[in-house]
């Protein structure tokens, strides 16, 4: 799939709900980046991992440890 600013390999693809209607947007790396979208280098998966665990096991943002990948103060 191609993406749809620039028409290099897109490798990141977004489904939103707009309005009752799904709005699918595909993109590049650096057009990814150029719209804001959070890429793998900027979250660790382990942070993706335990943000999904609190938010699936009912714990509070208190219990969750400090995260310490990019730009994050350990």
């Amino acid at each position: 799939m191609k993406c749809d600013k620039c028409n290099k390999q897109a490798s990141y693809h977004l489904t939103q709900i707009h309005f009752g209607k799904q709005v699918e947007a595909h993109l590049c790396e650096s057009c990814a980046v150029e719209a804001g979208m959070p890429t793998k280098a900027q979250i660790p998966l382990n942070d993706i991992l335990t943000d999904f665990v609190i938010a699936h096991t009912g714990n509070v943002e208190a219990d969750r440890p400090p995260r310490s990948g990019p730009g994050k103060n350990a």
